[in-house]
């Protein structure tokens, strides 16, 4: 025998994965941060207008009031908007999306009103009624969804440590910067921080922390804007720096030795130094990977010969 769904239980479930699908913990909240706007687009009428605790309750809306005119007030409310959403919602666009065969239409965009940042998305079904053209905007403030998204985001892209790329993110950003088609030099590096297990041991993770820490800072600070940096692993740093000579190179990388040694921590002060293995692109290779291992070596061949040094690959460098 067939049970029977009462209606609400329907409409309660339906309810709740529609909001789970847009990202909301329940229908509540979607009611919550949402709007809905419906309007007779031929006729410049708005029919019905419900704000939620979004930005669209910072405005006035008084009965009566064209579309058009409530549009403008809305734009004159909020700052830093691209200006194809202005055109996504004006009645012209909207006419033609549907002379296209476009029933529903989406975009979504940032905003500021008084120092507050929206992220928002909006869906408009399109639909004719009596000869009239009907336009039901449902914009969503998704805020809180972006925000985590972006924190997933770099969590996966970011070293939690020195807030430089992690090493899959690294060499996909640097295998990206080599696909495309190179006519500058550029140069791959790697950088390692000398004998810094022996001084985990004696000084203690907290301090080898702040270590790794400056070392990220420095190189950024060094290498500049136009470098991609990561740190590998452990005490280990790779960047590659875009349209760069060997000459150059080098000039930036003694500074970074000589600026880059010591801390201050709890008032003491804790020296250390770098070893650091280029390799050159393209004369050296043009494979991205065949040059991280190249400067590997060189830096191998730093470890071998005293340390605190700067050396390129050669041929011999792996031997």
């Amino acid at each position: 025998m067939k049970k029977e769904v009462p209606i609400e239980k329907i409409y309660e479930a339906a309810s709740k994965g529609f909001a789970r699908y847009l990202g909301y913990p329940s229908f509540q909240s979607y009611l919550d941060k949402s709007s809905f706007l419906q309007v007779d687009i031929d006729k410049n009428n708005i029919l019905a207008f419900n704000a939620g605790i979004n930005f669209f309750n910072k405005l006035v809306f008084i009965d009566g009031t064209s579309y058009d005119e409530f549009i403008k007030n809305f734009f004159k409310t909020i700052s830093n908007i691209n200006p194809s959403v202005q055109d996504f919602f004006s009645r012209e666009y909207l006419k033609e999306c549907f002379l296209q065969g476009e029933a529903t239409v989406f975009t979504e965009f940032e905003c500021v009103i008084e120092d507050i940042t929206f992220h928002n998305q909006v869906v408009c079904m399109l639909h004719n009624e009596d000869n009239s053209l009907y336009a039901d905007f449902f914009i969503y403030d998704t805020t809180e969804q972006k925000i985590l998204t972006d924190a997933l985001r770099r969590s996966a892209e970011y070293d939690s440590l020195t807030e430089l790329f992690n090493r899959s993110a690294v060499d996909r950003h640097i295998q990206e910067y080599f696909t495309q088609w190179l006519e500058e030099q550029a140069a791959v590096i790697i950088v390692d921080i000398d004998n810094f297990r022996l001084f985990n041991d004696n000084y203690g993770h907290h301090v080898g922390n702040v270590v790794i820490k400056e070392t990220a800072r420095a190189l950024e600070r060094y290498l500049g804007n136009n470098s991609i940096v990561g740190r590998n692993a452990g005490d280990e740093f790779i960047a590659l720096i875009k349209n760069t000579s060997k000459e150059q190179t080098e000039t930036m990388l003694k500074e970074l030795l000589n600026s880059c040694n010591a801390i201050e921590y709890e008032g003491k002060t804790y020296k250390f130094t770098l070893s650091v293995g280029c390799a050159m692109y393209p004369e050296q290779g043009i494979v991205y990977h065949d040059l991280a291992k190249k400067a590997h070596r060189a830096m191998l061949n730093v470890k071998a010969n005293g340390k605190n040094a700067i050396f390129w690959y050669k041929e011999e460098s792996h031997d």
